[in-house]
């Protein structure tokens, strides 16, 4: 291990150390730490068809150890959470998270039968302690709107530390991130297909942050996340990648287009000029090139993921005995027969629910917050879409589970907030808009509430002066 390296994970050890000191004085701070679940959510090292290791990156350590240092964060979390008892409320938990949570804790119970005790009781104990205290102690730091962008800004800043890990690897030695003939990108992940879930949901919250963020001495930081991000996923060369993010994109953008005309150019700038640096390190042309490829690459699998479903359907033939992986609803069916199937659609038909809901709540957020909805309802776009093709739904650490722990929390907490400071019935009433509530603008007053200023009293043509 070089000397770097272990000046950066000493670094890293007491930034770490400061937030979980923080946590334990005040919740807030468990976006610190949720920093780091989202980091090593996207380290995984390569394996070739036989199991061996195929590459080697400056990082190897942390890639090696990512479940373990992923639990740790999520263990300082739950001691966060433990030390914070007295204000966490279940009724707090949203409802989507804890499908991810009760799916993992059936999944174990099945793995009881598959894979034997061990294996078992590590899923449970790993669902609970990660899972667990991201749902309960994320609510006690949303009271203000500007809140829910400090989370939001968790996701972009892991984001900077992964594509800045990443691109010291591309100067030392790019080919340890490339993977099969193609020379697809892989980054500090396993394959180019997760590689590209994981940074699709960062690469939508910068450029959220780009066009809603009030803190302005953040906006370079932004800017460098989604140029890394959009490079590194053109050079993936998955067409999931690129669908799921224009998805986000396309909710995070439709009502901002008036603004996104002046940041376009830029943004267009920034790609080409990081792109150009990427070739110059080697960025295979060939892996963009698949972007454009109308090869069907699913049909088949969905086969056989379907054959295995059918195989044992109540039950399932356990995880390691699924022949593929490449959908999150028939893998769940195969692996671990009706029941996991079953909560798994219930999730997607709920969380469909729940964004018609969303987008009723939309018009009740104050002026200059709505975007939040839009983002909430671009994510879950994002997540289902591209449940499509992977298999994260039933993963216990994957970017995908925290990114939804996260935005599912949000979504519950605006719904709270929203029902306490306006009332649910204005959600489904017709005339209701962002008049009916209170805003800190005197001259944003509701329309029915008379203004203090002598010049908006009601006319009164007796005392106007006649200039005929």
């Amino acid at each position: 291990m070089s000397a770097a390296v272990i000046v950066g994970l000493v670094f890293g050890f007491f930034l770490t150390l400061i937030g979980f000191v923080r946590l334990l004085r005040d919740p807030g701070a468990a976006w610190m730490l949720l920093v780091g679940m989202i980091l090593f959510a996207g380290f995984a090292i390569q394996v070739d068809r036989v199991g061996n290791q195929s590459n080697h990156t400056w990082l190897e350590p942390l890639q090696i150890y990512r479940a373990e240092l992923y639990l740790a964060f999520g263990t300082m979390l739950f001691v966060g959470m433990l030390v914070h008892v007295s204000k966490v409320r279940l009724n707090t938990m949203p409802v989507q998270g804890t499908f991810l949570l009760a799916i993992q804790i059936v999944s174990s119970m099945l793995k009881f039968y598959h894979d034997g005790a061990v294996d078992a009781a590590q899923t449970l104990v790993f669902a609970l302690v990660t899972m667990l205290p991201v749902m309960l102690l994320l609510p006690l730091m949303l009271k203000d709107w500007d809140d829910w962008t400090k989370v939001i800004r968790a996701l972009a800043f892991a984001g900077f530390l992964w594509g800045g890990a990443t691109s010291v690897q591309v100067v030392l030695n790019h080919r340890e991130l490339i993977l099969g003939w193609q020379n697809r990108f892989s980054g500090m992940l396993g394959n180019p297909q997760g590689c590209g879930l994981y940074m699709a949901p960062i690469t939508v919250a910068a450029m959220w942050l780009i066009l809603n963020d009030t803190e302005r001495k953040y906006r370079p930081v932004w800017f460098m996340v989604l140029g890394m991000m959009l490079t590194y996923s053109a050079w993936t060369g998955s067409r999931t990648c690129i669908a799921v993010t224009a998805l986000g994109m396309v909710f995070v953008l439709y009502s901002r287009l008036g603004r996104m005309a002046f940041f376009l150019p830029v943004i267009l700038a920034l790609f080409y000029g990081v792109y150009q640096v990427a070739l110059s390190f080697g960025l295979s042309t060939e892996a963009v090139e698949r972007l454009g490829s109308t090869q069907d690459t699913r049909g088949l699998v969905w086969g056989v993921l379907l054959a295995d479903a059918f195989e044992n359907p109540i039950l399932g033939s356990g995880w390691k005995n699924t022949r593929a992986n490449e959908n999150s609803y028939l893998v769940a069916f195969g692996a671990y027969g009706v029941s996991v199937g079953l909560m798994v659609i219930a999730l997607a038909v709920y969380s469909a629910f729940l964004m018609l809901k969303v987008v009723r709540y939309r018009r009740l957020l104050p002026r200059g917050k709505k975007q939040i909805a839009d983002l909430i309802l671009g994510f879950n776009a994002m997540y289902f879409g591209g449940a499509m093709f992977e298999w994260f739904i039933i993963s216990r650490l994957e970017g995908m589970v925290i990114y939804m722990l996260i935005f599912s929390t949000l979504t519950k907490a605006m719904i709270v907030k929203l029902d306490a400071e306006v009332g649910w019935r204005a959600a489904f009433d017709d005339v209701a808009d962002e008049y009916t509530q209170p805003h800190e603008n005197p001259y944003d007053q509701p329309y029915d509430q008379p203004y203090d200023q002598p010049y908006d009293q009601p006319y009164d043509k007796d005392s106007s002066v006649s200039t005929a």
